[in-house]
């Protein structure tokens, strides 16, 4: 699972004026606001970077100890692919 590469779905509309990093709407037209922490994981999410390399960028980037932040990450991509957000095969 650590090695897998998701990638980000969507447009994304950058707000700077509410306590949300921005807007990303998915192949449907649903629209999602993200907050900081899961709208830096979908953006980071790039095809190219693996799930664990997210989770170390989000940890440096949140100032995070430790490794449990790995799990976070996961969760995170497992709810934006349940969004139509991430293509990803993580299951369950």
């Amino acid at each position: 699972m650590s090695s897998e590469k998701p990638k980000r779905k969507g447009e994304a509309e950058l707000n700077d004026e509410s306590e949300y990093t921005g807007m990303v709407e998915n192949s449907n037209g649903t629209r999602y606001a993200l907050g900081e922490c899961i709208f830096f994981v979908w953006e980071s999410c790039d095809g190219g970077k693996t799930v664990k390399s997210v989770a170390r960028d989000f940890g440096d980037k949140f100032e995070l100890c430790g490794d449990d932040h790995y799990e976070t990450v996961v969760s995170i991509i497992k709810k934006l692919s349940g969004m139509d957000l991430m293509s990803s095969d993580m299951e369950d």
